[in-house]
């Protein structure tokens, strides 16, 4: 259903906006991310 692997390294983004950066996992039978880092906005990515 998703295209990563359980120990793949993703971006959550908002539309375009990128916001965090983690891992793919599993807790359970649910699938979950394991947020790693936030990704730190430029005055560029605001305007979008």
């Amino acid at each position: 259903m998703l295209n990563a692997s359980p120990e793949s390294r993703i971006e959550l983004r908002c539309g375009n906006v990128p916001l965090l950066r983690g891992r793919m996992g599993r807790v359970g039978s649910s699938v979950a991310v394991r947020v790693e880092e936030a990704i730190e906005r430029t005055d560029a990515s605001r305007s979008l």
